[in-house]
Parts: structure tokens; sequence; C-alpha cells
């Protein structure tokens, strides 16, 4: 567990274990208590690759350009490592991608470091759940997003009505979480923004 609490701290709400050989991603994430997963297909991302170069965390890279989710990013990647992958869905460019960036700052991904990780492993998710491999239930995209802005929208109804918990200004506290929620709609993949 040393290892693990030495790695970055992150911001997205699950993990996303890729298949390269087979191009493809899952994304697995908690919500209320039950490890939902989907299936992205072909990484699904289309590069423009520029002819800039830089160096970049000891990497000489060159820069490419893409669009995904509703946003526009850009890219570093380095030939030095020629591994045709990237953080969360990215991948697909003739090197590693060291480092990307929507055009809002809003997400940002750098390499930390590489190296080979032992046979068995543990996923970590937010909150200190470990799932060993455990599967977790398959949904679509759409269905998972539609059930983590509903369990946010219900969070405080389920918890009261399930006796998990009580409030002595529900009515209050409910005004300010929602408040709260508002101002965390950013989601890395626009195109599922709760509306």
């Amino acid at each position: 567990m040393n290892a693990v609490t030495n790695l970055p701290k992150y911001n997205l709400k699950g993990v996303i274990i890729k298949n390269l050989k087979l191009h493809n991603c899952f994304y697995y994430g908690m919500i209320d208590k039950v490890l939902y997963y989907y299936k992205e297909n072909n990484y699904p991302v289309n590069w423009h690759i520029s002819s800039d170069t830089a160096s970049v965390n000891d990497y000489k890279c060159q820069k490419a350009f893409t669009k995904f989710g509703g946003r526009k990013y850009t890219a570093w990647f380095t030939r030095q490592l020629p591994i045709s992958n990237g953080p969360y869905v990215f991948g697909g460019l003739p090197g590693l991608i060291v480092s990307i960036s929507d055009a809002t700052d809003s997400y940002k991904f750098e390499l930390t470091r590489v190296y080979q990780p032992d046979e068995s492993y543990h996923i970590v998710f937010p909150g200190n759940a470990i799932f060993y491999k455990q599967p977790g239930k398959f949904v679509s995209k759409l269905e998972y997003y539609r059930s983590y802005y509903d369990y946010q929208e219900n969070f405080f109804g389920k918890a009261v009505a399930s006796g998990m918990a009580r409030f002595n200004d529900e009515d209050g506290l409910v005004k300010s979480y929602r408040e709260k929620l508002k101002h965390r709609n950013n989601p890395i993949e626009l195109d599922y923004k709760k509306p």
C-alpha cells in the first residue's frame, strides 16, 4: 500500500483499465456502493499531429491535437517510449503521451513515471474502497452517467429513507448540497454533462 499512497492524487471518480492488444478500455466507477463499468472501443480519438517539438519531462516530444467529449485537447507524446497509450481513454499516437490538457486547463494529465508492475495488482477507488479484479455491473456509458447523476441528485433522500442518517435542518442541507453540485458540473466529457 505504500506504493499506492505515493501516487499522485486525481479527481476522476473511477479507474480505467486498457487492453492495448484489443484497443479498448473499461471505465470502472462506484455509484451508491455498487461497482459499475462500461466499455470504450478503439480509443474514440482522432489525432492531428503537429511538427512542433519540445522537451517535456526529459522526453523529446511532439505535439498533437484532438477533440473528445466536447473538449479540445493538446497532447505531447514521445517516440522514445513506443507505446501507443496515454491517460484516460487517450491513445493511438505513435508514442506514449507524456502530457495532455484541455483548452480550458480544467483537465491536465502528466506522466510521472514508467515502471513494470507486479503480476498481481489491486485497484484503488476514491474513498479507499479496494477491489481485487472483482467484476462489476456492466452498463452502457449513458446508463453509467444517468445512474451517477441520479445518485448525486437523490443522495440525501436515500440516506434518510434508509435510516442511515438524520439531519436537524434537512431542507437547508439539501439546498446547500444542490448548490455545490451546480459548481461541480464540469465532467471530463462535456457530452455527458448533467442537463
